[in-house]
């Protein structure tokens, strides 16, 4: 398998846009991000990132949601974590060493595709990294967010039929309709890349439902850039947000009806 050479590849520290190190947990505190915004019935678009971002917001049962990342890797890791929350009751294991992963896929049915293929990726990275699986492979966080409502995210996760799309933002948009999208530690990227911030603005105004909201989140630094504001502030209404210490974590800005790109 071809992602088994190019993981080697990045655990030996050769990256690319497409084949990276995977976020093991989110580094935010995604209970006060998502604690600004109501996704029930919603159609909703998130990163995928660790897969944290996506788990929360099902907890809130959006209608629909997408999901979306440039790093081909995170999909394979997001198998590997839904299948842990659906069969062995944890959300967040300590470590998924070869001999857990083994246990786990012996609980597997593939179903669909894409979960064949994960399952696939799984089995042959067990048989390979032996015995276990390399850190470097991992950008590591010290944040643990919890999930309350297990129960419901897993009916969540059964019922729902999750769609990926392997993109940059800044470069590709998708050919549907959203009433949130949640962007995680990306425009940050693009602090100093104007027209990358105004292609992923353009971007998210075509992917937008009317009055539909973008929630953007920021980790590296403590809030919006120059560019981020110039850009967004001509087509979106802006709410800031903030975590128990008062600390900017993130930023809704809503579609206005009159908006047009330019």
């Amino acid at each position: 398998m071809e992602e088994i050479e190019k993981t080697k590849n990045v655990i030996l520290g050769s990256y690319s846009s497409v084949h990276d190190r995977i976020y093991y947990s989110s580094n935010e505190d995604l209970d006060s991000l998502f604690d600004s915004i109501d996704v029930k019935d919603k159609s909703v678009l998130t990163v995928l990132g660790s897969g944290d971002q996506l788990f929360h917001l099902s907890c809130g049962k959006p209608k629909t949601i997408d999901t979306f990342d440039i790093n081909v890797l995170a999909k394979n890791y997001y198998y590997l974590r839904r299948w842990s929350i659906l069969y062995n009751d944890e959300y967040y294991p300590n470590v998924f060493s070869n001999e857990s992963i083994y246990h786990l896929l012996e609980k597997v049915t593939p179903v669909t595709e894409e979960e064949y293929y994960a399952y696939s990726y799984w089995k042959e990275y067990i048989q390979t990294f032996y015995p276990y699986m390399t850190k470097d492979l991992f950008n590591s966080s010290s944040v643990r967010n919890k999930i309350t409502y297990l129960k419901r995210l897993k009916e969540q996760l059964l019922s729902h039929d999750i769609h990926f799309y392997g993109m940059d933002i800044s470069k590709e948009k998708i050919d549907n309709h959203y009433d949130l999208i949640v962007l995680s530690n990306i425009l940050e990227y693009y602090s100093l890349e104007d027209y990358k911030i105004k292609q992923v603005k353009d971007h998210l105004l075509d992917m937008l439902n009317e009055k539909g909201e973008v929630l953007i989140s920021y980790y590296m630094d403590d809030g919006p850039s120059y560019l981020e504001r110039k850009n967004f502030d001509t087509a979106f209404d802006s709410k800031k947000i903030y975590n128990t210490k008062n600390i900017m974590i993130g930023c809704v800005y809503q579609k206005r009806l009159s908006t047009k790109n330019s």
